[in-house]
């Protein structure tokens, strides 16, 4: 009398177990390689970005004219952009402190546009600099910090003085 399985022969069994493991193997290995746009959930707030990261940008700056406060478009050059990502890059770990909102007294700021739907803001306020990033997490989850670097507050008060 043959053995079977479910009148299958146990060696037709075990290959077709071969292939079903194969086939839920490849599809993990390729959902993990073309799903865009996943963060890891435990990136530092300071974590880098490259000035390809970089889709926009637009900076402002509070100006007083006749008396009454108003919004100002400051124009960049796409060398200052990547003068700014630079310094950007490199605030260190011990001079981040992170915080529960930004203080609402901004002078100055610039949105750095990243992909996908992501962004960086760096506001300038009674001579300190806040970064609010959604860029950390999946789930766009705002994350505010304030860095202690003078060459980014030289940056906002050079375009400060120009009013």
């Amino acid at each position: 009398m043959n053995k079977t399985f479910l009148g299958r022969n146990p060696a037709t069994i075990i290959l077709l177990g071969i292939i079903a493991i194969a086939l839920v193997i490849l599809t993990i290995s390729f959902t993990q390689k073309h799903s865009s746009g996943v963060v890891p959930e435990s990136l530092p707030l300071n974590k880098q970005i490259q000035p390809t990261d970089v889709q926009g940008y637009k900076m402002s700056k509070w100006v007083v004219e006749n008396s009454f406060a108003k919004q100002a478009d400051v124009s960049l050059t796409q060398q200052q952009v990547i003068q700014l990502v630079d310094m950007f890059n490199s605030i260190p770990e011990m001079s981040v402190v992170q915080v529960e909102s930004v203080d609402p007294q901004i002078s100055a700021g610039i949105v750095l546009g990243l992909k996908p739907d992501r962004e960086i803001r760096i506001q300038y306020a009674k001579k300190e600099v806040y970064v609010t990033r959604n860029d950390l997490s999946n789930d766009f989850e705002l994350k505010y910090y304030k860095v202690n670097l003078e060459n980014i507050k030289g940056f906002f008060e050079g375009f400060l003085k120009e009013s």
